[in-house]
């Protein structure tokens, strides 16, 4: 599942990327009002949009931040889930992620293993086409920076500057009213975020602003989306505070795009071309079918689709704290009557 305000386009290349790579359902919590996304999506076995951006959605609850918008949906597809029996996993992602796992693996792995943790891999960013066409970044060993790092690639001396994104990963795990949903790790009873089980065959794969173009969108989203809410890495403070200057004073697009494009030469731009020769990279083909998507019975997809919009209009802050069987006893008697 997923809070996205994103492009019709690049949301159903985040559907059909994690259909064809091992998930079965996607639930698409609508961060703004994209009515052409609701309509493309409708008739999909596979999707379920919500509409989650205005106070009809939030009820009586001031609209959180990104990071509280994010968990509190993943928290309501959380506790609709454990009503049924097919839903084994839930992967909380984000709108430029795929979850790359093997699916086989996963489906065999012991009921003790609750939570599964993703590794990522970022995609390379850079204006060359052959950069967008799959080709990503992994975690880095000492030597491999030490060598960038000669050849000037300051960035590279650790791998939380050497990754523009997250280096913590996803997860995925089996739905639970034990279990509190959020962005990288779910949190137990007791509110410890837990470490799941990690795998070579256990991924996501980050499109972290793989284009220059793809850079200026994200950043005026998050920057929209309220970033004073948000958990930012210290690398990544200089990007929002000169986003957020320029919009606060209302500069001209041209100005805009001038500032972004120099914001992301000096920091964003990787080496492609020297990292692919220096087998520094991970060839995925993202469009490849590795698997085929099971539907979900057609009466199980209306009363989960209910319940989901259900929550719609309640308090859902229960699902931060122990209240998550109290939070679902309510979605079910406001679709029940």
């Amino acid at each position: 599942m997923t809070t996205a305000k994103d492009t019709l386009a690049n949301l159903e290349r985040f559907v059909r990327r994690n259909l064809l790579a091992g998930v079965d359902h996607l639930v698409v919590f609508l961060d703004a009002e994209q009515p052409e996304v609701v309509e493309r999506f409708a008739a999909d076995p596979h999707v379920t949009c919500v509409e989650a951006w205005d106070d009809g959605w939030w009820g009586p609850e001031e609209r959180p931040g990104l990071n509280g918008r994010q968990n509190r949906n993943a928290g309501v597809v959380n506790v609709v889930l454990t009503l049924f029996p097919w839903a084994t996993w839930l992967f909380h992602v984000d709108a430029d992620e795929v979850v790359h796992a093997n699916r086989r693996r996963l489906e065999r792995l012991d009921p003790s293993h609750e939570v599964v943790l993703l590794r990522v891999l970022e995609s390379v960013s850079h204006e060359d086409a052959e950069a967008e066409g799959g080709w990503f970044k992994r975690r880095l060993g000492p030597s491999e920076r030490a060598l960038l790092v000669e050849r000037g690639h300051a960035r590279a001396r650790t791998n939380a500057l050497y990754f523009r994104g997250h280096l913590t990963g996803k997860s995925g795990w089996r739905p639970s009213l034990d279990l509190r949903a959020a962005v990288h790790k779910p949190l137990g009873p007791d509110g410890v975020a837990i470490d799941g089980l990690e795998a070579g065959w256990l991924r996501v794969l980050h499109l972290e602003s793989p284009s220059p173009q793809e850079f200026a969108r994200k950043w005026v989203n998050l920057v929209e989306a309220g970033l004073d809410t948000m958990a930012i890495r210290p690398g990544r403070r200089h990007v929002a505070t000169e986003v957020r200057a320029l919009l606060d004073r209302g500069a001209p697009p041209d100005v805009v795009e001038e500032t972004l494009a120099r914001v992301y030469d000096e920091t964003v731009r990787d080496p492609f071309p020297e990292l692919r020769d220096l087998g520094l990279l991970v060839r995925v083909d993202l469009d490849a079918p590795r698997y085929r998507p099971r539907e979900v019975p057609a009466a199980d997809l209306d009363r989960f689709r209910a319940l989901v919009r259900g929550a719609g209009g309640l308090d859902k802050s229960g699902l931060l704290r122990a209240g998550r069987a109290d939070v679902l006893a309510r979605i079910v008697g406001a679709v029940d009557g």
